[in-house]
């Protein structure tokens, strides 16, 4: 079953967003004006988000259908849960990755003995019983806790957040099945593996991803870099666009995917 996509901008390099749990792809308009003009974007609609069905299958099969996006290598820009599938994804098909933008992700979104940065069992099970009981409060109130924190920019992220739901409200199995690779997902030893360069991004006011499980993932892979971005919380590439689209077009630069003389 493939997924809904979005597809416009010019230039040589394929560009693919991906964007969070209970989100779609509308999210990524500040991002997809910048970058529009010099690279091909693919903004994807995860399983039973957006435009996309639901279908069945969890991590795994999620992966799957990304993979089939684009037929060769992508830079892949991914957002929290977006960002957990397309790790797992640049895994098991190198192929279809050339470097990864990881925003405000965990390799373990759920707290364990041996992750203190995780998120309380509490809390997901709290989501887990509004997701049946009261579907669009909990929406409501997680589209919120996207921008809370934030030192600048919160109500204009909050905005752009509660409009694209509004433009297409994911299904409760969309969400049943997002919220259940965010309880069971663990991608710490995958991280060895991935041999693309990586830059991992974080509000350092994020109040659902540790900045710290980023900087231990950052060291964890063979070429990953860490970029912290004060004052911003999960949802910086809204809050702090103009910092964030800075931070991304460098990395492309460096790495040799955008010219360094490009004009951007």
């Amino acid at each position: 079953m493939s997924l809904a996509v979005e597809r416009y901008g010019e230039g040589m390099a394929d560009c693919v967003l991906v964007h969070g749990w209970g989100l779609n792809h509308a999210v990524w308009s500040d991002l997809s004006a910048r970058l529009g003009a010099h690279c091909r974007l693919h903004a994807v609609d995860l399983p039973g988000h957006g435009s996309s069905s639901a279908g069945s299958g969890g991590l795994d099969a999620w992966a799957g259908r990304l993979a089939g996006v684009v037929p060769g290598p992508a830079v892949w820009i991914a957002w929290s849960l977006g960002g957990v599938v397309s790790l797992r994804m640049a895994q098991w098909r190198p192929d279809r990755v050339r470097a990864l933008v990881l925003i405000d992700i965990s390799p373990r979104f759920a707290v364990a003995a041996d992750w203190p940065w995780g998120a309380p069992a509490s809390l997901l099970e709290e989501f887990a019983r509004r997701l049946e009981t009261d579907f669009y409060g909990l929406l409501h109130e997680f589209v919120a806790l996207n921008a809370r924190g934030a030192q600048a920019g919160a109500a204009r992220a909050l905005r752009q957040l509660r409009d694209a739901v509004a433009l297409a409200p994911p299904t409760r199995e969309g969400l049943r099945q997002g919220l259940d690779i965010l309880r069971t997902a663990d991608l710490r030893a995958a991280l060895p593996h991935v041999h693309v360069p990586v830059l991992v991004v974080n509000g350092e006011r994020d109040r659902l991803t540790h900045p710290q499980a980023a900087r231990w993932m950052a060291q964890a892979l063979p070429d990953g870099e860490y970029c912290g971005i004060g004052g911003a919380a999960h949802a910086p590439f809204l809050s702090h666009a103009d910092v964030f689209g800075d931070r991304v077009i460098d990395f492309l630069r460096r790495r040799g995917i955008l010219p360094s003389a490009d004009g951007i």
